[in-house]
């Protein structure tokens, strides 16, 4: 039977990778509910992707903080980045002549992108409980709990739209 040691350098890098990627996924999640902010029709779809771009901005916060105590570089390196707008061509909605299936399309895009950002998430917990360090884990329990509940809502929107 082999064991597998865990080498920690190599997890602290894994966390850094996964704190990058995070960041990124919350600042790709801002675009896209600002996207559909934007273009839903239905206020309901609007008013839920007011409140994930309220979340996400909250989550970059706690991110912020966490890169700055961990990993200064990442944070200057993360700083320099401008956010990646959303590239309305991959969606297609314009191809949908009917604004309720239009705003369907945009609430599963909502989903899928709540969905990775509750994976990325899920990903530094899991690094952190690997890494047995509480630090590491301050805020993102919270941010799971609150990626959970606002799934439950946009499971919810979609049953009504």
């Amino acid at each position: 039977m082999n064991v597998i040691t865990l080498d920690t350098h190599e997890l602290r890098e894994l966390y850094r990778h996964a704190l990058h990627e995070t960041y990124r996924a919350e600042m790709q999640a801002l675009s896209i509910f600002s996207w559909i902010v934007d273009n839903a029709r239905s206020p309901a779809l609007r008013g839920l992707a007011l409140a994930e771009m309220d979340l996400g901005r909250a989550n970059l916060d706690r991110l912020d903080d966490v890169i700055r105590s961990a990993d200064p570089k990442l944070s200057r390196e993360i700083a320099a980045r401008q956010p990646v707008p959303f590239d309305e061509s991959t969606f297609g909605a314009k191809r949908f002549t009917s604004a309720r299936v239009r705003d369907f399309a945009m609430s599963m895009t909502a989903q899928s992108m709540s969905d990775y950002r509750l994976m990325r998430y899920r990903a530094l917990v899991n690094i952190a409980k690997i890494l047995h360090s509480d630090t590491l884990l301050d805020g993102f329990r919270m941010t799971l709990t609150a990626l959970d509940i606002s799934e439950a809502r946009m499971t919810r929107l979609q049953g009504r739209l």
